[in-house]
């Protein structure tokens, strides 16, 4: 993938160079990991509410 945007168009990319390629896949890498990190944090505050939900109840 990093090769077909990186190498020239001659050669059979879209010739976007090294430096182009290497901040898109940085973006990709950061987005993924915000959105898992959200994700994952949702979740817990969702199990966490539904525990405590549990607990009233059997008060």
């Amino acid at each position: 993938m990093g090769d077909l945007l990186s190498q020239a168009p001659a050669d059979g990319g879209l010739g976007l160079g090294t430096t182009v390629t290497s901040v898109i896949f940085l973006g990709i890498i950061i987005g993924v990991a915000t959105y898992l990190g959200i994700k994952v944090g949702r979740q817990r505050r969702v199990a966490a509410s539904a525990e405590q939900d549990a607990v009233l109840a059997a008060a």
